[in-house]
């Protein structure tokens, strides 16, 4: 279904990435926030990573995002908004930068991975 959802071109190119980059690479894009890691997810089941591998790196990697938002949500809730909204602000900040140099964020990805 995804292979008919999905132009050709992309398939092809998410199969480069993976031999290039593998798993490292996958951490790589869950981890930075304002990546398209549901994209990569979504691709990840045509790949022949284990299920178990890649709900690892998937725990590992978007750990730190729900830590801080689920801190940050205490913060609210105990009325330490300043505090909250830093941390907030902290991961739009992060969100934006990653969005904005995703290119060079992936190409140096892809160098690792070579």
């Amino acid at each position: 279904m995804v292979e008919r959802l999905l132009h050709e071109d992309v398939v092809t190119r998410f199969d480069g990435f993976v031999d290039r980059v593998g798993i490292p690479g996958l951490l790589a894009f869950v981890l930075i926030p304002g990546l398209p890691d549901d994209a990569i997810c979504f691709l990840s089941g045509l790949t022949t990573w284990r299920l178990r591998t890649f709900l690892a790196v998937i725990i590992v990697g978007r750990l730190p995002a729900y830590v801080i938002t689920v801190y940050a949500g205490g913060e609210l809730a105990n009325g330490q908004v300043i505090s909250a909204l830093a941390l907030i602000g902290a991961v739009i900040l992060f969100s934006v930068i990653g969005y904005q140099k995703q290119d060079a964020i992936r190409e140096l990805i892809q160098q690792g991975g070579s």
